[in-house]
């Protein structure tokens, strides 16, 4: 699975007074509802968890809103199109190991309008019977935790553990090749051996019996 990770733009905290107080009131409840994940992976996410979800406030309109609540919603769209952006790259290259979709966080602005602050992606990173597939897994798992452009800290320890994933798999597929040798080898030399003895065999068959002369007078 894949964690939340840092999204792609983090809002100025000397511009936005009211996210940073509301950003330490959610820290605690974003961490205990955080969805456990065979590989941790969240994406858009911000690394200092400073995602809430707040009520919708009633909708004003740009003209009632002052200009520092203007500034505050520019950076709360620039935040949501960056967040969206990220999550979409995350399961554009995860391809069919996501499980579902992307799950977002919400900020309510100035304007009443709930805009995505992060949000995660779920991949399935179990391992699979054979080492080979394994393997092809880990490295989609690998390219969906790097595909934003802003991979952040927990996207880069994903790919980490998909990166140790496939070089087990390729352990395994090595010895695998490594005992099918062995054993054609073997046959070989059987096949080898049998091969001998049937000449061996041929050749003491085709040969005459020997002829006793008698000398004496």
């Amino acid at each position: 699975m894949i964690e939340p990770t840092a999204a792609a733009t983090s809002l100025n905290p000397a511009l936005t007074p009211q996210i940073g107080r509301q950003q330490a009131e959610s820290e605690t409840s974003a961490e205990g509802t955080q969805q456990a994940s065979d590989f941790p992976l969240r994406s858009s996410r911000s690394d200092e968890k400073t995602v809430s979800t707040n009520e919708p406030k009633p909708t004003q309109t740009t003209d009632e809103l002052g200009t520092a609540e203007l500034r505050l919603v520019q950076e709360l769209k620039s935040r949501d199109q960056a967040v969206r952006a990220h999550e979409l790259a995350h399961l554009s290259a995860a391809g069919q190991f996501a499980r579902g979709g992307a799950q977002f966080d919400y900020k309510v602005g100035p304007d009443g309008n709930r805009y995505a602050v992060g949000g995660e992606v779920s991949i399935d990173s179990s391992r699979e019977s054979d080492p080979q597939q394994t393997l092809e897994k880990a490295e989609t798992i690998r390219q969906a935790a790097l595909a934003p452009a802003d991979p952040s800290s927990q996207d880069r320890r994903v790919a980490m553990q998909a990166t140790a994933m496939a070089a087990q798999a390729r352990v395994e597929i090595a010895r695998e090749q490594s005992q099918a040798g062995a054993s054609e080898e073997n046959q070989q030399t059987r096949s080898a051996a049998n091969g001998i003895n049937q000449l061996l065999r041929v050749q003491s068959a085709d040969q005459p019996d020997p002829v006793l002369i008698d000398m004496s007078a």
